[in-house]
């Protein structure tokens, strides 16, 4: 019983202490200063970066000259002929029917009279257009100016209907035809007063022939400045229509 007595006690006294030894065991591992060795590289140890493209300058177009046969020109000179080198002598016709006179004799084509282009053996890249100025758009055209037909007030001649009766038989041109076939009648003009009522535009709806439509066209034309015709208290181009009469006084 006393043996059972002291193991009870000292089992009991291990489970008091275990919770102490396990704390004090976890503080000293959380207090020890864990070492890291770092290892550091020198800044010109360093890798270069990688060098930046080189743009390379765009290959210019060479042209080939012509292989066209040459013989070297000699300008003239007075010698004795033992003195006289091979290179030296003047080209005949017979050679230059076959070839053209240059710096040095070359061979070639005998076709000297071709009309040879020249052969672009290294393709250049295209020079870079200039920014086409752009064209000022054109201003819309005027609108036309609308002519009435009918208006609160017509044009007028100026002193008013007599006045222009007056006028027309004072300024009218009987046509000599119209005189001997005995023509007569009425023509009717149109014309239009504008808004500062010129007279434009005189066309004949109605002839009688005999030169009378072209005379009662000129009496039109011959007329003054009219008073122009009005719409909403504003002036108008408007449309007249006037009859001319033609008749004979026996």
């Amino acid at each position: 019983m006393l043996k059972g007595l002291f193991i009870g006690m000292g089992l009991s006294a291990l489970l008091y202490l275990l919770p102490i030894l396990t704390k004090n065991n976890d503080k000293d591992v959380s207090n020890d200063i864990i070492q890291v060795q770092a290892e550091i590289t020198p800044y010109s140890d360093l890798m270069a970066p990688p060098p930046l493209p080189i743009d390379e300058k765009p290959a210019e177009a060479v042209l080939e000259a012509p292989k066209v046969a040459t013989q070297k020109y000699v300008k003239p000179a007075l010698k004795p002929d033992s003195e006289v080198l091979e290179e030296e002598l003047i080209p005949t016709t017979s050679e230059l029917k076959t070839a053209n006179p240059g710096r040095k004799t070359q061979e070639g084509t005998g076709d000297i009279h071709a009309d040879y282009k020249p052969v672009v053996v290294a393709d250049a890249q295209p020079k870079p257009q200039p920014t086409p100025t752009p064209t000022p758009a054109k201003p819309p055209p005027p609108k036309k100016e609308e002519i009435f037909t009918y208006v609160q007030r017509f044009p007028q001649f100026p002193g008013g209907e007599d006045e222009m009766q007056r006028f027309i038989g004072e300024n009218i041109e009987y046509p000599v035809l119209a005189l001997e076939t005995g023509i007569e009648g009425v023509v009717i003009v149109q014309f239009v007063v504008d808004t500062k009522g010129k007279i434009n535009d005189p066309v004949v709806v109605r002839d009688i022939g005999g030169g009378c439509g072209q005379a009662a066209i000129d009496v039109v034309n011959k007329m003054p400045t009219w008073e122009p015709g009005e719409q909403n208290g504003r002036p108008v181009s408007v449309r007249y229509t006037m009859p001319v009469r033609f008749k004979l006084i026996l």
